[in-house]
């Protein structure tokens, strides 16, 4: 098996999921009808009454109303219509006229009663707040009932905690899109609703999403994480100002952009980097490990640039760092000093030659995606396989990610990735999902930037185009 889903998963990862799913072309409306058509096998009964929302949930409930209408009398009551206008009210209409009965809510208890059976497709991932007591009512009806379905998760449970609402659908049994929400307790059908296995995968705009959160309103240049990006050397002086540069841009436009970060280079071109960080400080060769634990940072990349013999005990700063609870990028010659050493949970991002330089690679694509995932078991790290096809890894959880184009194959760029995914890890905490967004992003900035310039862009291009790309994933909370 070359890859493990998780058998289960947040509400977070429920809004990921759907949205590569849209991403691959099934949309909202195919995933509730095909889910429709997988779940009307399962209910029982000549008069059947579904309780809908006017949300995702609701519009699985009134696709359900349609495909059951063959063989059973179906009564539908739609409810929180005032949150919806007049356009999509008719809609929803249309869409149930001639197969359903649409019941007003107050008439809603006496259809439960007539039922043989009853489904729940009021609300579910949505979930904010309290219940309105209309809602409250029909969960009071439906429990009374001896036959009760939910679709997702049964409504009044919240999907990020599992909490319950004074008053919730307590289900017989329950209906989960593609893996069920970590909430749901009790007999549940998996519904595959269309989603293909490949959507746990490939990566996605989703993970994006997985990997960013909203910026505080109040936020001051220390809520949203602090990177420090320890590279360069009197050779090669460029790459840990590119990786800087990528975390500086991404706090200019991601909501979840790293709002503070320190490049930390060898002082021999410490005069150099001046020019374009905001914040630098020195080290020399061999006071790397004691000068790190002295920069404020909640996150690190090292190795871009550097020299091999400025790092000195790779091993042992990863330690310190993970004791900590920071992620870690291990990047360009850092990566060689990891043979034959364990990761310790550090994110490494190998292009294939330096991963050969520290374990084997097959030639096939096959090949290559089972020794990166078994590399990954095997040391507990992260891979971040760079190449056309990218292999993001921990062992357990696998992505995809293909580029277009070969935009990406030129100097630098490598290392503007490594700052993007410390910039997310900075944040989120989440390493993998750091890493995945990170690739995904970086792929799609590629993408978009061949259609403007075709095969003549250079690192910094990717770095200005952060802002355009991910400014649609930015929200202020407060």
């Amino acid at each position: 098996m070359l890859y493990m889903p998780i058998s289960s998963m947040s509400k977070d990862e429920e809004y990921a999921l759907l949205a590569n799913a849209d991403e691959l072309g099934i949309g909202a409306s195919a995933i509730a009808w095909a889910a429709a058509a997988d779940i009307k096998k399962y209910i029982k009964g000549k008069r059947v009454f579904i309780a809908c929302g006017t949300g995702g949930k609701g519009r699985i409930g009134m696709a359900l109303a349609c495909e059951l209408a063959a063989s059973a009398k179906v009564t539908v009551a739609i409810y929180e219509t005032k949150h919806i206008n007049e356009s999509e009210k008719e809609e929803m209409k249309r869409m149930l006229y001639p197969y359903a009965e649409i019941v007003e809510e107050s008439n809603a208890a006496n259809a439960i009663n007539d039922a043989d059976a009853v489904v729940d497709a009021i609300i579910g991932i949505g979930l904010k707040g309290s219940l309105s007591g209309s809602i409250e009512n029909a969960i009071d009806a439906m429990n009374m009932h001896k036959r009760v379905y939910s679709i997702g998760i049964p409504s009044g449970i919240y999907a990020d905690t599992g909490k319950k609402c004074r008053k919730y659908v307590k289900a017989n049994e329950t209906f989960a899109i593609h893996r069920k929400n970590i909430a749901v307790q009790g007999p549940v059908h998996i519904i595959k609703a269309g989603i293909p296995s490949a959507i746990d995968i490939y990566a996605g705009k989703g993970d994006v999403m997985l990997a960013t959160k909203p910026r505080p309103i109040d936020a001051n240049k220390y809520t949203n994480g602090a990177l420090l990006v320890v590279g360069g050397s009197e050779k090669y002086i460029g790459a840990p100002q590119l990786a800087y540069s990528s975390a500086k841009a991404t706090l200019a436009a991601l909501r979840i952009g790293s709002t503070y970060a320190t490049l930390l280079v060898p002082s021999v071109i410490a005069n150099a980097a001046y020019a374009k960080a905001m914040v630098v400080q020195q080290f020399q060769c061999n006071e790397l490990a004691d000068k790190i634990k002295g920069i404020r940072h909640n996150a690190i990349v090292i190795g871009p640039g550097m020299e091999e013999k400025c790092i000195g005990n790779i091993g042992s700063i990863i330690e310190n760092e993970r004791k900590q609870g920071n992620p870690v990028v291990i990047d360009g010659s850092a990566i060689k000093l990891l043979k034959g050493k364990g990761c310790n949970g550090a994110i490494i991002t190998p292009h294939e030659g330096e991963f050969r330089s520290i374990a084997k690679l097959g030639e096939s694509p096959i090949e290559k995606l089972h020794d990166a995932i078994e590399f990954a078991k095997r040391k507990k790290c992260i891979v971040v396989l760079k190449g056309h096809t990218t292999i993001i890894t921990d062992g357990k959880r696998t992505k995809i990610n293909n580029a277009k184009t070969p935009v990406l194959a030129t100097m630098g760029t490598g290392d503007v990735l490594s700052g993007m995914i410390g910039a997310y890890a900075s944040i989120s905490g989440k390493p993998f999902e750091s890493a995945v967004a990170a690739v995904y992003v970086h792929s799609k900035i590629g993408d978009m930037l061949y259609n403007e310039k075709g095969l003549h862009i250079i690192a910094d291009d990717i770095i200005e185009a952060i802002p355009r790309f991910l400014k649609s994933y930015d929200k202020i909370s407060y």
